[in-house]
């Protein structure tokens, strides 16, 4: 039986997870359906406390931008989004996933700066932002982390640490 912080967690990532879905709309690839259980809805991978932990929706023609929401599903550990139709900017709000892992938002067409809150996720090992319209300058605090694989566009985006990581 799920403790009371159990399953109000479950409605905040039903709710987060439910307003992130509806910012990409539907694609040809992709129809969201929801289901009683958001651990079943497709993408979507879940650990044992039925906590969301991954969103995998690589190259199912999504549109629209990232929501903020994305924020509150403090479990997620992978984000998935690659080789789509992404636009806006990378959501600050990821800065709130702690416990984030791998971040693949490559060849997708979102714009603006890397925000600076990635500089605190400490856990992150993957970072994959090429083939985007971003710009500006990466923040020393991410150059900090320990980051095995940080891919951006060098030409637009100014960075210390990505020499050796352009594509």
């Amino acid at each position: 039986m799920q403790s009371p912080t159990e399953i109000s967690q479950s409605y905040i990532e039903r709710y987060a997870l439910g307003n992130v879905m509806m910012k990409f709309g539907d694609s040809d690839n992709f129809q969201w359906e929801p289901s009683e259980n958001i651990c079943e809805w497709q993408g979507i991978t879940c650990d044992d406390d039925d906590m969301v932990v991954e969103l995998k929706l690589n190259n199912v023609n999504l549109q629209g931008k990232i929501a903020t929401e994305i924020g509150l599903l403090t479990h997620l550990e992978k984000v998935y989004l690659s080789w789509n139709q992404l636009s806006g900017t990378i959501p600050s709000e990821l800065g709130n996933l702690k416990q984030l892992k791998d971040v693949y938002l490559h060849t997708n067409s979102l714009t603006g700066p890397i925000p600076s809150e990635i500089g605190v996720l400490e856990n992150l090992e993957d970072l994959w932002l090429h083939e985007n319209n971003l710009t500006g300058i990466v923040d020393p605090s991410i150059c900090d982390l320990k980051i095995t694989l940080f891919s951006v566009s060098c030409g637009k985006v100014k960075c210390k640490c990505c020499n050796n990581f352009c594509s």
